[in-house]
């Protein structure tokens, strides 16, 4: 961890592959850290030059820190739930009744609720395990011009390097029945996808049992 004379804190990741979920990692930190902390991660691939071994530097995450330097700090909106339903009764209205559903059930099966700070509402869900907190479960807003929708993500890759953790998640979203999530696509990827569902393909007891296979897999 590195600070500054303006007492700002960078944390810099070492990973030896700069791959789109690492990357993806780096920008979910950046969304819902403080202003005054910022995440980068730097990729270190070798080199031989005869008997000479270089390290060289690929940094990811350095435009996003100074963004949000540059951003005064009243500037940065956080999203509430308000701000999720809201949007969903405007853009997405079949799923709002859903989202309700969902955040209830989220609540009752431990989890901590908080605001994104994307572009576009987001919700950060945290449940406490024995490892410590953990953040398996978000929700976004989606536009596109193709796709206006709530979308509901379970995080996989997360966890991909734990397998006991991975697996039971796995058997436990798909243990429903039923769920709209790809959990055999998952696994084909060896856990490195991450499936983003519009709420409205859930039924409300496939929500409301959701949460409750999350958290049992991420406490173990």
């Amino acid at each position: 961890m590195a600070a500054n004379t303006s007492g700002r804190f960078n944390l810099v990741l070492a990973v030896d592959d700069l791959n789109d979920d690492v990357k993806r990692i780096v920008e979910f930190l950046n969304a819902v850290t403080v202003p005054a902390t910022g995440v980068i991660v730097v990729e270190f691939t070798h080199a031989q030059d005869g008997d000479v071994e270089i390290l060289i530097p690929t940094a990811y995450g350095t435009d996003l820190v100074e963004a949000k330097a540059a951003a005064p700090a009243a500037s940065v909106r956080t999203w509430g739930e308000a701000d999720f339903l809201a949007w969903c009764d405007v853009n997405d209205p079949p799923a709002t009744p859903l989202i309700l559903e969902f955040l209830g059930s989220l609540r009752s099966a431990g989890f901590h609720i908080v605001g994104g700070r994307e572009q576009t509402p987001s919700l950060n869900c945290s449940i406490t395990s024995p490892r410590g907190v953990r953040w398996p479960v978000a929700l976004y807003a989606f536009a596109s011009s193709k796709e206006v929708s709530a979308k509901v993500e379970v995080r996989f890759p997360d966890y991909r390097r734990q397998p006991e953790i991975r697996e039971a998640l796995a058997q436990g979203v798909e243990a429903i029945p039923g769920i709209p999530i790809p959990v055999g696509l998952v696994r084909q990827s060896d856990f490195r996808k991450r499936p983003n569902i519009p709420a409205r393909d859930f039924t409300a007891e496939q929500l409301r049992t959701l949460p409750t296979a999350v958290a049992a897999a991420i406490r173990g």
